[in-house]
């Protein structure tokens, strides 16, 4: 069999689908070919019957002279016009691969990342930066390669295999992004206006290599701390998040004090309340490799909501657990909130919806 008696077999099952015509078309024929993103396609028009007009299918894509294909196989059954069969069969194509791709995105593993960079925002630029440094040995107890400060606005040094470094900025955050986030922090009364305050501000990053995610937000989140040291310290901006000093301090103490893991300073909870009821959604589980959480519109209070989600945040950050599409989560052995996977509500991406119900027990 030749690839274009192929393509027209290939045609004739896929109309004879029972979603489809149910039946094999009174009459097929190739009416042209083109070649797409490297691939060879086939233009078929094709009858439901004997008076029916001609309507337009494509099948495709083929590499070279082999009979098996990638799987394009369409049609919207529209009139065939020999003036436009070929950009309609290229539109229906790209929508064939858009769809794929994206459903191919969500059994995509997410990458678990080790580095990260934030703001500290100051009040002025004078600071030195030796300082932080000391900090972190002196208090944190961390252990970095000895650097020579040629430049006062930079310092860069190894813990370990990772880096870890510095760079002081005489300007505020550019085009108003540590102010526009602020807007979100509702734990801090009239955020907006004192980060408004800073003219400076502190390039910090951590570059992880052979840590785990953890680790490395670990090493970054005590390199902020010691940051904020400074009189002139207003606050952290990162990964569309903003905190003010006193609650990073109080935070960080009782990971120092505790060993309470910082979850709250690395995963965002913002809350949307409608006609429906709160939601909570999460910014940050991906740094760890996990879909973000978004709560369906739920009519618990919003604190005891905040809570069950800062709970399962919690659990997924500390053990690395895993949740899954259809799978249920609880507070108990009968508490089941329903998890399912599927586009975002308040997020540009696919998150894990929880029907967050009423723990009874």
């Amino acid at each position: 069999m030749e690839q274009r008696e192929s393509a027209i077999e290939c045609m004739k099952v896929w109309l004879s689908h029972e979603n489809e015509l149910g039946k094999e078309p009174f009459s097929i024929e190739i009416a042209d070919e083109f070649d797409l993103h490297d691939l060879h396609y086939y233009i078929l028009k094709f009858k439901k019957t004997r008076l029916s007009p001609w309507l337009v299918g494509v099948c495709g894509g083929y590499t070279e002279d082999e009979l098996g294909h990638c799987g394009h196989i369409f049609s919207e059954y529209q009139i065939f016009q020999s003036r436009t069969a070929q950009q309609h069969c290229i539109d229906m194509v790209e929508k064939m691969r858009d769809y794929w791709m994206n459903e191919a995105k969500k059994y995509e593993p997410l990458e678990k990342q080790t580095t990260f960079v934030d703001f500290v925002l100051l009040k002025n630029k004078d600071i030195d930066l030796k300082l932080v440094f000391d900090y972190l040995k002196t208090h944190c107890h961390m252990d970095y390669d000895d650097f020579d400060q040629t430049d006062e606005t930079i310092i860069v040094t190894n813990v370990q295999d990772s880096i870890i470094s510095l760079s002081l900025m005489d300007m505020p955050v550019p085009e108003g992004e540590a102010e526009y986030y602020a807007q979100g922090c509702y734990m801090w009364e009239d955020a907006v206006t004192h980060v408004k305050e800073h003219q400076a501000h502190l390039i910090a990053s951590t570059l992880g290599k052979n840590i785990s995610t953890k680790q490395a937000k670990l090493i970054q989140s005590q390199l902020i701390d010691a940051c904020l040291q400074f009189e002139q310290a207003i606050g952290v901006y990162g990964h569309e998040m903003v905190w003010p000093k006193h609650i990073y301090h109080a935070v960080m103490n009782d990971y120092y004090q505790k060993s309470y893991l910082p979850v709250l300073l690395w995963v965002y909870l913002g809350f949307v309340t409608n006609q429906k009821g709160h939601h909570i959604y999460t910014i940050g589980l991906r740094d760890f490799g996990h879909y973000e959480i978004e709560t369906l519109p739920s009519l618990m209070s919003l604190s005891d909501l905040h809570s069950f989600v800062f709970n399962v945040v919690c659990y997924i950050v500390e053990e690395d657990a895993v949740l899954h599409d259809g799978e249920t989560i609880g507070m108990s052995a009968t508490h089941k909130c329903q998890i399912t996977l599927s586009d975002g509500i308040f997020l540009d991406q696919q998150t894990l919806k929880i029907e967050v119900t009423e723990n009874n027990e």
